[in-house]
C-alpha cells in the first residue's frame, strides 16, 4: 500500500485517521485495524496529500471533529468533519496555502498555519471572524502549530527555525525562540504544559514556553521520548497496512 505519512487518534481512542501518499484520508477502528471509510469531500478536486506531506501536521482530531488540509488546487482550503457520522462540518477557504492545522483540546478553536508567515485562529462557533496573525516573515511559512494541554497557549514554528508562543485568550505573543539553521520541523508540549519541545532536523531543545530560552530538560532525554513516540506511531501505522514515513511531533 501507499506510505502513511500522517496519523491522528480520536480523543476517545476509538478511531484513527491516516493520510497517505496516494492522497487518501482514511478512518480506521483503532482496536481492530478495520478500515471504516475513505473520506471524500464535496469536490472531486479535494486532495489530502498536504495533510501527509507536511509531516502529518495537516491532519488532527479533537473532540468530535477531524481537521485536514488539502492539496493541488485545494492547498488553500481546510476541511472539518464530524465524528462518527463523518459528514462535512465546514470547508474554510484561504488566500494562501495552508500547511498545518490543529484543534484545541476542547475542539472549540482551530489554528491554521501556512504560506506568507500567516497564522489564522478560528472560534469554531463563528468561522466568519478569524484572528489573523503574522507569525513569521512573509517570505517563509508556518509549518507546525500546537496547543498546550489546557488550551491556553499556542505554539507556532516556521520554516526558518523560528517558534513563537501565543496566549490563546488575548491572542498576544508571549515568547519567541529561534533555532539558527533549523527549519521548525515540529513542536510539542509536555502533559503539564510547562515544557515545550522544539524539534528541527538536527536539534531538540526544551525551553519553558513562559520563560527564557535556557533548556530545562537535557536534549538527549527529549530525543529519546520523541523517538519512543515515533516508534509507537509507526507500529500503529504498520498494523493498518503499508509503511510509515511519519514525522512525529
Amino acid at each position: 500500500g501507499a506510505d502513511i505519512c500522517g496519523a491522528t487518534f480520536s480523543p476517545d481512542g476509538l478511531h484513527l485517521a491516516t493520510v497517505d501518499e496516494s492522497s487518501r484520508c482514511r478512518i480506521w477502528l483503532a482496536e481492530s485495524g478495520e478500515e471504516l471509510r475513505t473520506l471524500a469531500g464535496k469536490s472531486d478536486e479535494f486532495d489530502y496529500r498536504a495533510g501527509s506531506r507536511w509531516g502529518g501536521h495537516g491532519v488532527h482530531f479533537a473532540g468530535g471533529l477531524l481537521a485536514c488540509t488539502g492539496d493541488g488546487n485545494d492547498w488553500k482550503r481546510v476541511r472539518l468533519w464530524r465524528a462518527p457520522s463523518w459528514e462535512v462540518h465546514a470547508t474554510i477557504k484561504f488566500d494562501e496555502s495552508k500547511h498545518c492545522v490543529r484543534l484545541s483540546p476542547d475542539a472549540r478553536t482551530l489554528a491554521c498555519g501556512g504560506a506568507g508567515g500567516l497564522l489564522h485562529i478560528f472560534n469554531l462557533d463563528d468561522l466568519s471572524a478569524p484572528v489573523r496573525i503574522l507569525a513569521a516573515a512573509p517570505d517563509t511559512s508556518v509549518r507546525t502549530v500546537r496547543f498546550s494541554p489546557d488550551g491556553t497557549l499556542l505554539a507556532a514554528g516556521n520554516w526558518q527555525g523560528g517558534f513563537a508562543v501565543y496566549d490563546t485568550r488575548s491572542r498576544q505573543r508571549i515568547q519567541s525562540f529561534k533555532h539558527a539553521g533549523s527549519n521548525g520541523l515540529a513542536n510539542t508540549f509536555s502533559p503539564q504544559g510547562d515544557i515545550l519541545a522544539l524539534v528541527s532536523v538536527a536539534t531538540v531543545r526544551a525551553p519553558s514556553p513562559r520563560g527564557c530560552l535556557t533548556p530545562t530538560v537535557a536534549a538527549n532525554r527529549v530525543a529519546k521520548s520523541f523517538a519512543s513516540a515515533c516508534s509507537t506511531r509507526r507500529r500503529a501505522a504498520r498494523r493498518l497496512g503499508g509503511t510509515s514515513s511519519t514525522q512525529c511531533g
